[in-house]
């Protein structure tokens, strides 16, 4: 079941939109947005969600 949710779920992605009148960063990941004024912030974010899914498919390729 855990290799089946790991399969359907996105890379996590990261951009720069116009939201609400100003620049924002936004961190997308798990069907989740979270959105971030500064770079640093959504950086690190983006970057922790990318080594949480990418240690989560490793994991599921071994257990097959």
């Amino acid at each position: 079941m855990v290799l089946a949710l790991l399969f359907f779920m996105p890379k996590p992605t990261i951009e720069r939109i116009m939201h609400e009148g100003t620049m924002t960063w936004v961190v997308t990941y798990a069907g989740m947005r979270r959105f971030h004024q500064q770079e640093w912030q959504a950086r690190w974010q983006y970057h922790y969600c990318l080594d949480v899914y990418q240690s989560d498919i490793a994991s599921s390729k071994e257990a097959i």
